[in-house]
């Protein structure tokens, strides 16, 4: 055998020694699978910023009261804690909110509703804050036509009164145009030494744009 082809050969085995491993670990994982019946899917995976956001606020881990107080359950843990989710675990909050049937009535806890595979739906606040909705229609509700109005929009990047809920809540940008009227006409008159006071039109309007990062 010639020097050129065993210098050959040494450099396939050398190539081979570095590269194979790498070639190797490439693929590794690809058949393993999550049981989504075990809940075993780990949200976090994908969805990490989010996991970031919720870590740091009211719906982290550590946050033992968390429950959703629309649901009809007379079973252990509906107060909140590991036995309502079904775990500890990140994406245990996550199902339990982002589930098949969010409105469910009966026995079981939220891990007992999202065996379907892709089953995450978009939810609304109220869905865990039903005391909001009544809160925000009272008559002398200073928020009420801001929360009704964006809970009648039809955008569907939101789910019903969402936006109104992130607008506040979180630390979104919003951008709000506020039209109000400019000047309030009246006719004034004392006729009899009693004022009296009728025929009032507001005229004119002057728009205020408010932008806010959050």
């Amino acid at each position: 055998m010639s020097a050129r082809t065993i210098l050959l050969c040494i450099a396939v085995i050398a190539i081979g020694i570095f590269m194979l491993p790498q070639t190797i670990s490439m693929f590794a994982g690809q058949h393993s699978w999550y049981d989504p019946k075990g809940h075993d899917i780990p949200c976090e995976k994908c969805h990490f910023l989010e996991m970031a956001e919720l870590a740091s606020g009211p719906h982290s881990l550590l946050y033992s009261e968390l429950y959703n107080r629309s649901a009809n359950y007379s079973t252990q843990g509906q107060v909140g804690g590991a036995a309502f989710w079904g775990g500890n675990t990140t994406h245990h909050r996550c199902y339990g909110c982002h589930q098949v049937g969010n409105n469910v009535s009966g026995e079981g806890g939220w891990a007992d509703r999202n065996d379907t595979a892709h089953a995450a739906v978009t939810i609304a606040c109220t869905d865990c804050h039903p005391w909001v909705d009544d809160a925000l229609n009272e008559d002398v509700s200073s928020h009420r036509e801001f929360y009704n109005k964006l809970n009648l929009t039809g955008d569907g990047l939101l789910l019903g009164s969402n936006e109104a809920c992130i607008g506040c809540h979180t630390s979104s940008g919003v951008n709000v145009s506020w039209t109000r009227s400019a000047n309030i006409t009246f006719a004034a008159d004392k006729p009899d030494g009693e004022w009296q006071i009728g025929g009032m039109n507001a005229t004119g309007s002057n728009t205020t744009f408010i932008s806010r990062d959050g």
